[in-house]
């Protein structure tokens, strides 16, 4: 974010949590708005955005989980307005992304797969570990809150029938990160060679 400060980029922090723990990250982070919420990850995103949607005046947004570390910078030349920009947990198409999928590369999912290839694009799942929006998503009402579905879990499938509900699509990106939980570090790609 430094660079991107560096390059006239005006940048602010939003922090979510399940309980007052902030201080843990504050001295690394000035957060502007700050959000203390019980519920689920999807739903604390919907919240936050529907309490401070009037202070919300932003181009762009990075929904960013703590355990992610990105290992290049952030291109917003390569993303869509009008999607969720997103690595894939799931993708059945003919793109070939490079960093685009949760699931392979190096570490504990290496054995995983999440690219499969189809001659037309069929599936898109979106990784929930990070995703870049534009301001227009908002405005389409793309964090609107939830609801229940039968999904019991907010996982990316979760987010998935949310944003499809409000026809908001999904823009399969690359991100060359790495994500570190419960001690282990993934960094899941596709190779484009």
């Amino acid at each position: 974010m430094d660079l991107l400060k560096q390059k006239g980029y005006i940048i602010d922090y939003g922090g979510i949590s399940s309980f007052n723990d902030f201080e843990n990250y504050e001295k690394f982070i000035n957060f502007k708005f700050k959000l203390i919420s019980p519920k689920k990850q999807l739903s604390k995103l919907c919240d936050f955005i529907n309490m401070y949607k009037d202070n919300l005046n932003y181009d762009w947004y990075i929904k960013i989980r703590t355990e992610v570390t990105l290992l290049d910078q952030l291109n917003f030349d390569d993303f869509l307005e009008n999607s969720i920009n997103a690595r894939t947990r799931v993708y059945r198409g003919p793109k070939k992304i490079l960093y685009g999928s949760s699931l392979g590369g190096e570490g504990i999912w290496k054995h995983e797969k999440g690219f499969f290839y189809s001659d037309k694009e069929e599936e898109i799942i979106p990784d929930d570990h990070i995703y870049i929006f534009h301001h227009n998503i908002i405005e389409l009402d793309g964090f609107k809150q939830t609801e229940l579905y039968p999904i019991i879990s907010e996982n990316e499938w979760f987010h998935k029938y949310q944003w499809d509900k409000y026809n908001i699509p999904i823009n399969p990106i690359g991100i060359n990160m790495n994500f570190t939980k419960y001690g282990h570090s993934y960094s899941g790609h596709i190779n484009i060679e």
